[in-house]
């Protein structure tokens, strides 16, 4: 039953209820518990102490992998940076290589040129009669061989890799 009940909605016809006059008037008391085994204080010590000894573990463990992690981290550095280094080197040897290649592509471009113009003068010029015929033929007989002319390409083509004007 409520200590106060509202029968009306203007307060009237109120109950009022003495608090002392339950059936059940005991006081509430405070259990206590009797006091504690040492063994149970031993036993709560040797916990904490186990739980400070696998934190301190744990915190090795996660210093020795830390250590592990940036030794490995140093080392993908280290091989990052080699490899940086070479690709700098292979770029500047294949640098090198593509500049004689245009070299040798210009002067082989330069002497195909000259040919070229060599066969133009040469179809320009009126034919030989037959009194400069013997004439153009000793002409030809004084010509350089195939393999000096082949040995003048050569060094021309030498010149152009090398770099060397």
């Amino acid at each position: 039953m409520a200590i106060t009940s509202l029968t009306g909605a203007n307060g009237k016809n109120r109950k009022h209820v003495d608090p002392t006059s339950t059936p059940n008037s005991q006081r509430p008391f405070i259990v206590r518990k009797p006091e504690s085994d040492p063994d149970q204080h031993q036993l709560g010590n040797l916990t904490l102490a186990g739980i400070d000894q696998l934190t301190g573990m744990t915190a090795d463990e996660i210093e020795r992998v830390a250590e592990q992690v940036i030794d490995g981290a140093e080392e993908t550095a280290a091989v990052l940076r080699e490899l940086a280094r070479r690709v700098r080197e292979n770029g500047m040897f294949a640098n090198e290589r593509l500049a004689r290649f245009v070299r040798v592509t210009n002067a082989c471009t330069d002497i195909a040129h000259s040919m070229r113009l060599a066969i133009e003068h040469r179809d320009r010029q009126s034919p030989p009669s037959p009194q400069h015929a013997e004439a153009t033929l000793a002409n030809v007989a004084d010509a350089p061989d195939l393999g000096a002319v082949e040995q003048q390409i050569e060094d021309i083509l030498n010149v152009a890799r090398n770099g060397v004007a």
